[in-house]
């Protein structure tokens, strides 16, 4: 969710309704909302959630201290509340980009797809911006809609031209198959951000992919030394180190990688392959064969029988 914005005082409609309040009722309602803002801005957030309800308590229909509510509950993680705020907010003022922004926002935290694809593209259609359409791109592209995705990047990036709508693009192309411009978009992604891991990890797959390891490792390498948490650089380093003759450093990468997902069946397959294939280590294939089945995963029916036939067991 981005940063809150003034949405508007809504004094002329509520005096309509007969329900304006007081001057010392609605002086005393922006104090609390003042205050509400600057305790949103120290990260208090349930502080800054008393004091807009105060704020609107003292003048119900306030629709800034609502928005400030709402975007708070979000930055808490309380998507359910903040929507019901930003619910508020667009009854008050249904040209509110600002507030259909936030609500996609709380409903792609949801996991709620086509509802966060309907407000992003109202905001759009009210205050066409970067923020809109990069998010609305980044949503399509977790939906696998990728050219649709691609295009709404593209919209991104003729507004400004960043790391991650140039990075988000890529993995569309990516995803499409199109490793050249995949590596394309990764290259612009590093150009303008140098030490941000992701965009090297992802131009680290494509090399990979391509079976060009050498040029893979050095881009995990780079990623991995930006970020030292970023797993899949280790499982894509641990693939290329394997592809490269160097189990070891597969065996070192894949049990790295599963320090940091345990709970992910890949580093058990990939270990697995190389305690075979190169290390000979039966019973610790066997184990690892064990833990990916405790995380969903499965092996290959091929590969198992060659586990069993020289393991000279079943399981």
């Amino acid at each position: 969710m981005r940063a809150c914005h003034g949405v508007g005082v809504v004094v002329a409609v509520l005096a309509a309704l007969g329900l304006a309040p007081g001057p010392a009722r609605a002086d005393e309602a922006r104090d609390h909302y003042d205050r509400g803002q600057e305790l949103l801005e120290w990260e208090l957030f349930d502080e800054a959630i008393a004091e807009f309800t105060k704020a609107v308590e003292l003048r119900p229909g306030f629709a800034e201290a609502l928005f400030g509510r709402a975007y708070t509950y979000g930055c808490k993680g309380e998507y359910d509340q903040a929507i019901r705020d930003f619910d508020a907010v667009i009854a008050l003022q249904p040209d509110n980009a600002e507030a259909y922004f936030n609500r996609g926002c709380a409903y792609d935290s949801k996991r709620d797809y086509d509802r966060a694809l309907a407000d992003y593209s109202k905001s759009l259609a009210l205050a066409p911006d970067y923020d809109g359409y990069y998010q609305r791109a980044a949503t399509y592209r977790r939906q696998r809609e990728y050219d649709a995705a691609i295009a709404d990047y593209t919209q991104a990036l003729g507004y400004k031209e960043d790391a991650e709508a140039y990075n988000g693009r890529g993995l569309c192309y990516y995803g499409k198959g199109d490793l050249g411009t995949a590596a394309m978009d990764f290259c612009s992604a590093i150009e303008h951000r140098p030490g941000w891991a992701p965009p090297y990890c992802n131009r680290g797959n494509v090399y990979r992919d391509n079976r060009e390891w050498e040029q893979a490792i050095a881009d995990y390498d780079q990623a991995i030394a930006s970020d030292s948490t970023l797993a899949n650089a280790y499982l894509g380093r641990g693939q290329s180190h394997s592809g490269n003759g160097e189990p070891d450093l597969a065996l070192a990468d894949y049990t790295q990688y599963i320090r940091l997902r345990p709970q992910s069946p890949d580093g058990y397959v990939y270990r697995a392959i190389v305690y075979l294939k190169n290390k000979q280590d039966y019973d610790a294939a066997w184990a690892d064969v064990k833990r990916c089945r405790e995380h969903g995963g499965e092996f290959p029916v091929s590969f198992l029988q060659e586990l069993r036939e020289k393991s000279g067991r079943d399981e």
